[in-house]
């Protein structure tokens, strides 16, 4: 059995797959992020951050959300870097590869997995990004982000809980499909 939390050997394989999973990230973030009005933001870059700790294991799904993070402030720049930021889309991404890598899990107990991880990404979104927001002056106060930014958090939750809830038996298939090919040595 590997380590849940121990970093994996790069073949050029998995280097292939997870710069293609950073791109991705920073592609869904750029153009599949929808915006209502200024403050109301429900991007979808989650989907490749999931895969990468899906796939790969907590720290590459933390690599690839705080690379894809940076990256989308590079490209298409909307205010500055912000460090906090970048570290809570890195424990995202390490929150996901910690539930779901490796895991077969089916039925009642990957269900409740996937209500957890919609709630526990509900709740890094609206108190500590909040708090991030707050402290870089994006709001007047604690109260005034949180309540401002409630709606995006509730409808994120909801699309996040729906994604993991759908995806089980894709990444069953893709599991299949890593294995083959670091065994052959590509």
């Amino acid at each position: 059995m590997k380590k849940i939390f121990g970093f994996p050997k790069f073949t050029v394989y998995n280097l292939c797959a997870i710069a293609m999973l950073i791109a991705i990230t920073t592609i869904l973030a750029v153009f599949c992020t929808f915006r209502v009005g200024d403050l109301v933001k429900i991007p979808f870059k989650f989907i490749s951050v999931f895969l990468a700790g899906a796939l790969f294991g907590p720290w590459i799904g933390g690599l690839c959300g705080a690379l894809g993070d940076i990256l989308n402030v590079l490209l298409v720049p909307s205010g500055a870097i912000l460090p906090g930021l970048t570290m809570l889309e890195f424990l995202v991404g390490f929150i996901y590869g910690a539930l779901f890598f490796e895991h077969k899990e089916r039925g009642k107990l990957y269900t409740i997995k996937c209500i957890v991880c919609g709630l526990l990404m509900f709740l890094i979104d609206m108190f500590l990004s909040s708090a991030v927001l707050l402290e870089a002056g994006y709001f007047p106060n604690f109260a005034v982000a949180f309540s401002l930014r409630l709606p995006a958090g509730i409808i994120k939750a909801v699309i996040q809980t729906v994604f993991f809830l759908l995806s089980f038996k894709y990444l069953e298939k893709l599991r299949k499909i890593i294995p083959l090919s670091q065994k052959k040595g590509l």
